[in-house]
């Protein structure tokens, strides 16, 4: 149910939308802002956005509220700002599962493409091949070679079907002809306590969610699904290091406004933004979160999202996920 404060901001929204595109950009911005995060608060999605969600608010002059919306493996928070106004009062956290939404819900009533302005990717992240103690592999040679002689195959967790780290385990089996199984989870913290008691095998887990785990030898890393190794697990090689070429993959931190959104606008939170990520007590901030700064253009990201959206969907189709 809405309260009078939502109504009162609906009203206000929808008036000016109703203004041509260059008188909105011209004032810009009067009123609060929301910075939606498909996620419950606490995540690593939250965590980023509330490190430049308080810059932003410098920058720009009006409050930048954190509007958390978990749901559906982010689509109701995704949806919400699809069909918010386009204002330039509404920009949604996409994180990984914004890609492969496609191929998750068949009824999916929006278009990740088309009704979206993409701002900027601001960060990726690598997740982590982690195993249990118990599991009796050292590198990621003897990790498959594990999984092809275990009967049943090994049981991985995600923190969301669709997510990085289910996509990250799918493609190796794909890679490997593995056959492990897939244990979804509601969310990192759930995934981290049944991998440390040893009810799931393994996972490809975030960076930011597993490090301490890592580090207090909680569990065992294997490898990293970036390019280079990060300097959070200095010792951890990365997949191609472990003979697994061409296995680039993890989270992300992007944001996009509603489609039809002034190119004045976008073009506005696009520079701020962007001058956040370069900012050197931020870029401490968000490299003790494992985050790989990019900061692109909208062009740039637009095109990133068109690329590895057909890439991870076709991904997800190959494992046999089916659209609920």
């Amino acid at each position: 149910m809405l309260n009078r404060r939502d109504v009162l901001l609906g009203l206000t929204a929808l008036g000016a939308a109703s203004l041509p595109g260059d008188l909105r950009a011209a004032g810009y911005p009067d009123r609060l802002i929301r910075y939606v995060v498909p996620f419950p608060p606490g995540g690593g999605v939250d965590i980023f956005a509330r490190v430049i969600g308080a810059e932003l608010e410098k920058r720009l002059g009006q409050t930048v509220i954190i509007d958390n919306r978990p749901g559906a493996g982010g689509l109701t928070g995704t949806r919400s700002v699809a069909k918010a106004p386009p204002d330039g009062y509404s920009f949604i956290a996409a994180s990984f599962n914004f890609l492969t939404l496609p191929v998750l819900f068949k009824d999916l009533d929006f278009d990740i493409v088309k009704d979206f302005a993409p701002i900027t990717l601001a960060a990726t992240f690598p997740t982590v091949l982690v195993v249990h103690p118990s599991i009796k592999a050292t590198n990621v040679k003897e990790f498959i070679a594990l999984s092809k002689s275990t009967k049943g195959g090994l049981r991985f967790g995600s923190s969301s079907t669709g997510g990085g780290g289910h996509i990250a385990a799918e493609l190796l089996n794909q890679r490997e002809g593995l056959h492990n199984i897939h244990v979804p989870y509601r969310g990192a913290a759930p995934m981290n306590v049944d991998l440390l008691a040893g009810n799931i095998d393994y996972a490809f887990a975030h960076i930011t969610s597993i490090v301490q785990q890592v580090k207090g030898k909680q569990v065992r890393a294997l490898a990293l699904t970036s390019k280079e190794r990060s300097p959070l697990l200095p010792d951890v090689p990365t997949m191609a290091e472990e003979g697994v070429p061409d296995f680039v993959t993890g989270e992300l931190h992007g944001v996009l406004f509603p489609a039809k959104t002034p190119t004045e606008i976008v073009a506005r939170v696009n520079k701020e933004y962007v001058g956040i990520l370069k900012m050197p007590d931020i870029v401490a901030k968000l490299a003790s979160q494992g985050a790989q700064i990019v900061g692109d253009t909208p062009e740039q990201f637009a095109e990133y999202i068109r690329v590895e959206s057909d890439k991870w969907c076709k991904v997800a189709r190959d494992a046999g996920l089916k659209p609920v």
